[in-house]
Formats: C-alpha cells, sequence, structure tokens
C-alpha cells in the first residue's frame, strides 16, 4: 500500500529536468532493483518486447512540502475508503514541525 500512496501522491526522480524512466527487457521486475518503481509502458525493439519503468523516490528523502502533499492525498484516501484519521487542524500541527529534509 505504501508504494501505491508513493505512486498517486509521491514525487517521481528526476535527472535534471527530464523524470527517470528505465527501459528494460520485459519480464525483469525492476521493482527488485528500485523500490518505488511503476510499469508505466511497454515497447518493441529488433522484435524483442520492453517494458518502460518511472522511477520514484522514497518519501525518506522528501521535503516538507512534498512530504505534506504525500501526507494530505493519503489523508484523503483514508477519508474517502471511511478511515478515521487525525483533524485537519491536527494533521497540519504536525506537518508544520517537521523538520525540512
Amino acid at each position: 500500500m505504501h508504494a501505491e500512496m508513493i505512486y498517486r501522491y509521491g514525487q517521481p526522480e528526476y535527472d535534471g529536468d527530464q523524470t527517470v524512466i528505465i527501459t528494460a527487457r520485459d519480464g525483469i521486475n525492476l521493482t527488485e532493483y528500485y523500490p518505488y518503481a511503476k510499469e508505466i509502458g511497454q515497447g518493441e525493439a529488433k522484435g524483442k518486447l520492453f517494458s518502460h519503468w518511472r522511477i520514484y523516490r522514497g518519501s525518506h528523502t522528501y521535503t516538507k512540502q512534498e512530504m505534506s502533499l504525500f501526507i494530505k492525498g493519503i489523508v484523503e484516501e483514508c477519508r474517502e475508503l471511511g478511515i478515521e484519521t487525525e483533524t485537519p487542524d491536527e494533521i497540519g500541527r504536525m506537518i508544520s514541525l517537521m523538520k525540512e529534509a
């Protein structure tokens, strides 16, 4: 579930101003090498099938602003599913206490 939240509300890995996308032969599961890799498509070259993967950063690397967006997305998901969360004021207070990465 954590990985799914990373894909929905997290931050992709960047190299300069471009997101990191890795292409590998089909059948290779990149999550064994990159915990937050999400398959985003497939292609073919020279008769061989390849998968394209977007790489996401782990939440431990997020800035305070990025973590705030991540938490707010997860809280919204919880509320839609009827899972109780802290109040918006308490969540805001906890975020305000976070140290910048």
